[in-house]
C-alpha cells in the first residue's frame, strides 16, 4: 500500500496517532481538510507539506490529477455519514475511525453508494485487534453457544473535549468498542438491547455518563455492561475487565494481559466440581490496536476485497448503539431488527 496518496479530513485529537501509522506505512497524505483552516495548516506543516482547506470539495479541487485515492475520516461522529459520502463520490475509498455513522439508516446510505462506485470503506475498530483479544476471541469460537458475558468499564474521562458537554458520552462514542468486541466472541448476530444511562453526584460531564445495559444475541447468548466516564476510585483498563462464562469454564480478560481461563472437572451428571485447571491464552505477536487494524484494512485494500470491518460488516454494531439509544430513551428493550429498518417493525 505503500505510494497511495490520501486526503484526511479532521485534524484534531486523533491525528497525531494516524499521522505516525500513515507516516510508518508510506502513505502520502496530501491533503488536509479542517474546519479550522489553520489546524489543518498545522497538521500539514507536522507532516511534511500539503493543501490545508476547510471542505474536502476545496482540498479535491486543489488536488486534481495529482493520484488521491484514499480518504482517511477522522471526523467527530455525526460528521460521519455526510464526509463518507463525499468522498465515495469522490471516486476515494475511505478509512474512517469508528463509528461508521451514528444511524443505521445512514450507515446503509453508505454501503449503497460503496457499491455503486466500487470503492470501499472500512472502520477502524481498533479494540478488536488487540494483541490479548484476538486468543481470546478464537476461544471464544470454539465453544458452543448459547454463553454468557460480562464487561465493566470505570475510566475517569478527564481529557475535555466534546464528550465533557455530550448527552450520551458512552453510546456517543466509546461503547461501540464494546458492542464491536462482543460480536467478535459470540457467534450469533445480535437481537436486543435493554440500555438505562444516568450520572453520579459530582460528575463533571453535562450528559449521562453511567451505562447500564444488557445485550442478547440471536442463540440466547446475553452480555452484561457496566461503564461509567465519571467516576474516581479503582479503574479497569480502557478495554475493560471481561469474564466469559461456559458450560464447563470461564474466560477471563482483564484487558490488558493474555486472558486467563478456568476450566472446571465434570462429574459423572456433568455438572461442574471444584476441582480446577487454569491456562493463559498468550496474545499475538508485534503491535495491537491501530497498528494491526490499519494493516488489516490496507491489506483488504491491496486485495480489493473487504475488511474484517467493511462498512456492511460493521453495520451490526453500529445498529447495536442506535438499539442502546432507542431503549434509553424509551425505556424498553429495542430490537436490532426496528433500528436497521427505521422502527418499521417495532413489537
Amino acid at each position: 500500500m505503500s505510494g497511495r496518496r490520501a486526503v484526511v479530513v479532521g485534524c484534531g485529537s486523533i491525528w497525531p496517532t494516524w499521522s505516525r501509522l500513515l507516516k510508518d506505512r508510506g502513505i502520502e497524505v496530501a491533503g488536509f481538510v479542517d474546519l479550522d483552516r489553520d489546524r489543518a495548516a498545522r497538521a500539514a506543516a507536522a507532516f511534511g507539506g500539503g493543501v490545508a482547506a476547510t471542505d474536502l470539495g476545496e482540498a479535491l479541487e486543489a488536488l486534481a490529477g495529482q493520484g488521491v485515492e484514499l480518504l482517511v475520516n477522522l471526523t467527530p461522529p455525526p460528521a460521519h455519514a455526510r464526509t463518507i459520502l463525499d468522498g465515495l463520490s469522490a471516486g476515494l475509498d475511505v478509512i474512517t475511525e469508528k463509528p461508521l455513522v451514528v444511524e443505521p439508516a445512514d450507515g446503509q446510505r453508505v454501503i449503497d453508494a460503496a457499491r455503486a462506485a466500487g470503492r470501499s470503506v472500512s472502520v477502524m475498530q481498533n479494540r478488536r485487534h488487540e494483541p490479548t483479544f484476538g486468543p481470546l476471541a478464537e476461544f471464544a469460537a470454539a465453544l458452543p453457544g448459547p454463553v454468557h458475558l460480562s464487561c465493566d468499564f470505570f475510566v475517569p474521562w478527564t481529557y475535555g473535549g466534546f464528550r465533557d458537554t455530550a448527552g450520551s458520552p458512552l453510546l456517543e462514542d466509546l461503547l461501540i468498542h464494546t458492542m464491536d468486541q462482543a460480536r467478535c466472541l459470540v457467534g450469533s448476530p445480535p437481537a436486543w438491547v435493554f440500555c438505562h444511562e444516568s450520572t453520579i453526584a459530582g460528575s463533571w460531564m453535562a450528559g449521562d455518563a453511567v451505562v447500564t445495559a444488557t445485550v442478547g444475541f440471536e442463540d440466547g447468548s446475553v452480555l452484561g455492561y457496566r461503564g461509567s466516564w465519571c467516576a474516581g476510585g479503582e479503574r479497569t483498563s480502557w478495554n475493560g475487565r471481561w469474564r466469559l462464562s461456559a458450560h464447563d469454564c470461564s474466560a477471563h480478560w482483564d484487558g490488558e494481559r493474555p486472558a486467563t481461563v478456568v476450566t472446571s472437572e465434570l462429574d459423572d451428571s456433568g455438572r461442574p466440581t471444584e476441582r480446577l485447571t487454569e491456562r493463559e491464552l498468550g496474545s499475538y505477536p508485534g503491535a495491537g490496536g491501530h497498528e494491526r487494524g490499519l494493516d488489516e484494512i490496507l491489506g483488504a485494500l491491496a486485495r480489493r476485497s473487504p475488511s474484517q470491518t467493511d462498512a456492511a460488516a460493521n453495520l451490526l454494531s453500529v445498529a447495536m448503539i442506535a438499539a442502546a439509544r432507542t431503549s434509553s430513551r424509551e425505556h424498553r428493550v429495542a430490537t436490532i431488527a426496528e433500528v436497521l429498518d427505521g422502527g418499521n417493525s417495532r413489537p
